[in-house]
């Protein structure tokens, strides 16, 4: 019984001693930044992005940041050895490409929609390391 109680508070004690970001210290954070480029500003159909973290936690943001000469962008963080990635579709238009950068601006992966079931899509996955 005893052995029980210390396992289930050493349990317990990780459990809570763990912070939100699935326990990566800040400064292992590494930025990322995914970017949609078009020579005109085109209405996507749907942009998704995902993220998750070294532990397999998965966080979808949906939402762009949109500068004025056509790139759609977001900035995020992510632990060493999480997955980041895109995926982009459009109805009408080929026009354009997707990447994800490193916080140099090095880029990390590219691609250029293919069309399928109607629609151009561009799918991109990296995984972030130092």
């Amino acid at each position: 019984m005893r052995i029980r109680c210390i396992i289930l508070f050493i349990s317990f004690f990780l459990l809570f001693s763990c912070s939100k970001d699935g326990g990566a210290p800040a400064d292992n954070l590494i930025n990322i930044r995914y970017e949609i480029k078009s020579n005109t500003e085109l209405p996507f159909t749907d942009a998704v992005f995902s993220q998750s973290d070294n532990r397999g936690n998965i966080k979808d943001v949906r939402e762009f940041g949109m500068k004025g000469d056509g790139t759609f962008f977001k900035e995020v963080q992510l632990p060493e050895g999480g997955d980041a990635k895109v995926v982009v579709r459009h109805r009408d238009s080929d026009d354009w490409y997707a990447q994800i950068l490193s916080a140099n601006g090095e880029i990390l992966i590219k691609g250029k929609p293919e069309f399928s079931d109607g629609i151009y899509y561009v799918s991109l996955t990296v995984r972030v390391k130092r």
